[in-house]
C-alpha cells in the first residue's frame, strides 16, 4: 500500500517554518551577530521548527486516522499508550 503525502502536514509545517525562522533571525540580531549569521541562525530554526511540526501533525493525524478505522469497524477506540489488561 502506497501513502501519499498529506496536505494537511504542510500548513502546519509551513507556519512554523516561518515562524521558527523570524525567532531564529531576531535573536541572531539582539546578540549583535552581522546578518549572514543572522540568515544562517533564521534558517537553521526555521528547518528545525518545520520539522519539529511536521513530525507532530503525522503522529496526530495518524492517531485520528486509526481512532476513526476502529470506530468504523465497531471496534473499541485505541487507548493511550501501551496498556496490558490487568491481571487479576
Amino acid at each position: 500500500m502506497k501513502r501519499y503525502p498529506n496536505p494537511w502536514v504542510f500548513g502546519p509545517a509551513a507556519i512554523g517554518l516561518a515562524i521558527g525562522g523570524w525567532l531564529g533571525y531576531f535573536i541572531a540580531e539582539l546578540s549583535g551577530t552581522g546578518t549572514a549569521a543572522a540568515v544562517a541562525l533564521a534558517v537553521l530554526a526555521g528547518l528545525s521548527a518545520a520539522v519539529g511540526v511536521g513530525i507532530v501533525a503525522v503522529l496526530a493525524l495518524r492517531s485520528f486516522d486509526e481512532w476513526k478505522t476502529a470506530e468504523e469497524r465497531g471496534l473499541p477506540a485505541p487507548g493511550v499508550g501501551c496498556e496490558a489488561p490487568e491481571p487479576d
